[in-house]
């Protein structure tokens, strides 16, 4: 028997916000929510009722722990789904599914559901989807990666949007080392932001635990290291050669 999840409040009116959006004419909306806060039961709730609307979802990530944990939380809604990556995440997902619920809902047949891995979808399986139109709706994983110069994540984006396609994009973190832009008007897709609780709203009403930070001392002085201009982090070389004399290491 599977044990259904029951939407916490914030989860609720961050679906709420989302579907506000939409009806307003958004078509790709961006919901910021912290690691921890279940962004995969809300995206997953979404697409339940995407698919009752008459929808084909297609929900996409980059990591092969990202993807089976979509696909088992969309099999905790009934939903049968194909899981579109390498044949071991696959059946990984299939093996999480038996040992969960007895059952696997992996159908790799023509579901309404797609899990996808965004380096495994062919450029045909594309075209295909982009045929659906508006009758699809993308929802994407660690929606930070996606801008329009990627071959990877613009390469499935775009044309999937120049079709019409409903989007979604999930992120913990909505801003790029490189300052590169999600909005539509700048490097990305991304035509408004819904946001979640913060962290710090999560801990205070018990949703996460208070946390203890352990550091040991260190004589680390990154004021000698250099940041670099395109990325916006530090120098690698520079922070090697920093961090190799440090006592930390031991």
């Amino acid at each position: 028997m599977i044990n259904k999840t029951i939407l916490r409040p914030y989860q609720i009116k961050a679906i709420d916000d989302i579907y506000t959006q939409w009806d307003l004419g958004m078509q790709f909306v961006v919901l910021v929510m912290p690691t921890g806060s279940g962004k995969s039961e809300t995206v997953t709730e979404i697409a339940r009722r995407e698919v009752e609307r008459g929808q084909t979802v297609l929900i996409l990530a980059h990591r092969r722990e990202l993807i089976t944990q979509l696909s088992g939380t969309v099999a905790r809604k009934e939903l049968r789904h194909m899981v579109r990556a390498s044949e071991s995440v696959v059946k990984s997902a299939v093996r999480s599914h038996m040992e969960k619920y007895g059952r696997t809902f992996h159908d790799p047949s023509r579901p309404k559901v797609y899990v996808a891995s965004v380096q495994s979808l062919k450029d045909s399986e594309v075209k295909e989807m982009a045929a659906y139109g508006n009758k699809l709706t993308i929802i994407q994983d660690e929606f930070h990666h996606a801008t329009k110069t990627s071959a990877t994540w613009g390469g499935i984006l775009t044309p999937l949007d120049e079709a019409g396609a409903r989007g979604l994009g999930c992120t913990a973190t909505p801003q790029r080392a490189d300052g590169k832009g999600l909005s539509r008007q700048t490097d990305g897709y991304g035509d408004c932001i819904v946001l979640g609780p913060t962290p710090r709203w999560l801990i205070d009403n018990k949703y996460l635990s208070e946390y203890r930070i352990y550091c040991p001392k260190s004589d680390l002085d990154l004021s000698r290291v250099s940041i670099s201009k395109s990325t916006g982090d530090y120098k690698d070389t520079e922070l090697k050669e920093e961090i190799n004399p440090d006592i930390i290491l031991g």
